[in-house]
């Protein structure tokens, strides 16, 4: 029994020192990987450096660059013809413009616009049916402009104009919209623009409209004036 018992003790001892040779090991394995250098979190903190001074240029240039608007909806000067034959004809118009930003816009061009006659009765033809599209992304050549300071408001005005309209029937009710764009650029000569599209209401007998007018009128050739009003789902501004 003893030595059986013997033969057990050894055999425990022997199994008591290679879990400790095991764990010695994993110990050395695990300390030589502690001592590898961090390289992920150097790049990491360099990244968020980065991102930090990145965030803080764009923070400052923007507290410091101009944003002009349309300050008031386009105004019709003078009335304005619509004839099936003809074709549309303005009177003079007028826009208003402001600075609203805290920098000076330079260059400032705001003579980007389109004006359409749309029929109530849909064509199947988004030529023909859809308004004018805004796009704060085009790109177009520097001009030599005027520069608008902060808190400043101008009102260019706008010649009269005519433009063709689609094949219409006799006493078809159409609507007209106007879409316009001011384009300018910052001191670093960083191109901005901002894009509004307007629907114009004329005085109405129906007492549903009287209060902002019908957006609807037919081209008889008849003088007619109205007033724009914004279209919140055409605008766009960069």
């Amino acid at each position: 029994m003893k030595g059986k018992d013997g033969e057990n003790d050894r055999h425990n001892g022997d199994d008591s020192s290679a879990k400790g040779s095991i764990k010695t090991q994993r110990r050395k394995k695990k300390g030589k990987t502690n001592n590898q250098p961090k390289k992920p979190a150097k790049r990491k903190g360099i990244g968020y450096l980065i991102a930090y001074i990145d965030i803080s240029t764009w923070q400052t240039r923007m507290e410091n660059e101009p944003v002009v608007v349309h300050s008031l909806p386009p105004a019709l000067l003078q009335p304005f013809t619509c004839d099936v034959e003809k074709g549309l004809s303005t009177g003079n118009m007028q826009l208003a413009i402001k600075n609203i930003g805290k920098g000076r816009a330079n260059d400032v061009f705001p003579h980007w616009m389109f004006m359409k006659v749309i029929p109530e009765k849909r064509r199947g033809d988004p030529f023909v049916d859809d308004p004018p599209a805004v796009d704060c992304s085009i790109k177009i050549k520097r001009a030599e402009g005027f520069p608008l300071d902060v808190g400043v408001e101008m009102f260019p005005q706008i010649r009269q104009s005519v433009m063709s309209l689609p094949k219409l029937g006799k006493g078809e009710p159409v609507q007209l919209y106007f879409s316009n764009c001011v384009f300018y650029w910052d001191d670093q000569g960083t191109q901005h623009a901002t894009c509004d599209r307007y629907r114009l209401d004329l005085p109405s007998s129906n007492p549903l409209d009287r209060i902002i007018g019908s957006p609807s009128f037919m081209c008889d050739g008849q003088p007619k004036s109205g007033k724009f009003m914004s279209d919140l789902s055409g605008h766009c501004e960069n």
